[in-house]
């Protein structure tokens, strides 16, 4: 059923003409097999956290289920197959620094973002050449950032502002939105470059009341120190130092074998 479905995802893609702009790196971005998304109007976004051993947790299909069927409704996608079309999807996270990453059967890696991409076209029907993925991001700050430079990415395609539909869990839609808007904000601004809206999706990933409630507190706390830190990281180059040059305690001390376990487990 999954060969079929890919199959078909991918069967008869119509060739894609070159970009619509005057920008001569399009026909550079088309020789992999992507679109021509010089057209696109609106971004699915759909992020992971704490991939597990099969690298696609419950929270990532639940997310990944609610983008499908926004997009399946929206008419501003269709047709589904277009040659340029106008709506796309972005898979983030290469997986978590507080879950083991999932492996492929020769033992590489199985980023999360690719574990996400397979379910969007195998088994949601998302056509292959509008599924973006990111290699770069392993926590909600990373996230931000690499959804970041996919809003950069497009606007070297197209004038007009994306809408960006980012479903994300309910429990960490607070955090999620706090560290968007901080990455997005930063001078050069990239909020006239895109609207965000959050689409929080319910989630069975916390049967015990108790446990959602902890989870929420964690992360309400993530998400206050994601606006205090805007407050002090406010142009892009300082929001590359707080990543790479020891800001960000998550990665630095992972980096350097001094990694404490986040008590939220996934995210």
């Amino acid at each position: 059923m999954l060969a079929a479905a890919a199959a078909w995802a991918t069967a008869a893609w119509p060739a894609a003409p070159q970009l619509a702009t005057n920008n001569s790196i399009g026909s550079l971005l088309q020789q992999g097999g992507a679109s021509d998304f010089s057209r696109v109007e609106i971004l699915y976004v759909v992020p992971g956290g704490g991939p597990g051993s099969d690298g696609f947790p419950v929270w990532t299909r639940e997310r990944s289920v609610a983008a499908v069927k926004d997009w399946r409704r929206e008419s501003r996608c269709r047709p589904r197959r277009a040659p340029a079309p106008t709506c796309a999807f972005l898979a983030l996270s290469c997986g978590s620094l507080n879950a083991p990453s999932a492996r492929l059967p020769d033992g590489r890696v199985l980023f999360e973002a690719m574990a996400t991409a397979q379910y969007l076209t195998e088994e949601g029907g998302v056509p292959t050449g509008i599924v973006i993925t990111e290699s770069f991001s392993w926590d909600t700050v990373t996230n931000a950032l690499a959804l970041r430079f996919a809003v950069e990415a497009f606007s070297a395609l197209r004038a007009a502002p994306l809408d960006l539909r980012v479903f994300i869990s309910h429990f960490h839609a607070e955090r999620f939105e706090a560290n968007a808007r901080w990455a997005l904000g930063v001078s050069p601004s990239l909020d006239g470059r895109a609207s965000l809206a959050m689409h929080p999706v319910p989630s069975e990933a916390f049967g015990d009341p108790s446990a959602l409630a902890t989870r929420m507190e964690h992360e309400q706390r993530g998400a206050a120190v994601a606006r205090e830190n805007a407050k002090v990281v406010r142009t892009l180059a300082e929001l590359h130092a707080f990543v790479l040059l020891g800001g960000h305690g998550g990665l630095w001390g992972y980096m350097h074998m001094r990694h404490s376990p986040s008590k939220g487990g996934g995210w």
